[in-house]
């Protein structure tokens, strides 16, 4: 019988996770979300998804080389119900899949 994983506490949010939208940024910021997106957009260079996805996919690299989690517990930790739409996103980041990466360690 293969050893039992330990489970691991969800991901960590980071200060883009801590906001539940970007309408609710806009909000408190007393702006539209439309010009909420354009100046994180002009000041970061990335869309608010985008940056997001990027902070996910730091996170998503750090479980995997831990090796506490399977694949698809990593990305549902972190907010993806589609595994493929996950992996794709990985991959675009770090040039490898998360299999490649989780049998490499």
């Amino acid at each position: 019988m293969a050893p039992k994983r330990e489970k691991r506490k969800p991901a960590q949010k980071t200060p883009a996770q801590s906001l539940d939208t970007l309408a609710e940024l806009a909000k408190t910021a007393h702006i539209s979300r439309e010009y909420a997106a354009q100046i994180f957009r002009r000041e970061t260079g990335n869309t608010v998804i985008g940056y997001i996805n990027e902070q996910k996919m730091q996170l998503a690299g750090e479980m995997i080389r831990e090796g506490n989690m399977t694949l698809p517990e990593v990305a549902e930790s972190l907010g993806f119900s589609n595994y493929s739409y996950f992996s794709r996103l990985f991959k675009r980041r770090f040039g490898v899949s998360p299999s490649r990466l989780n049998t490499s360690r």
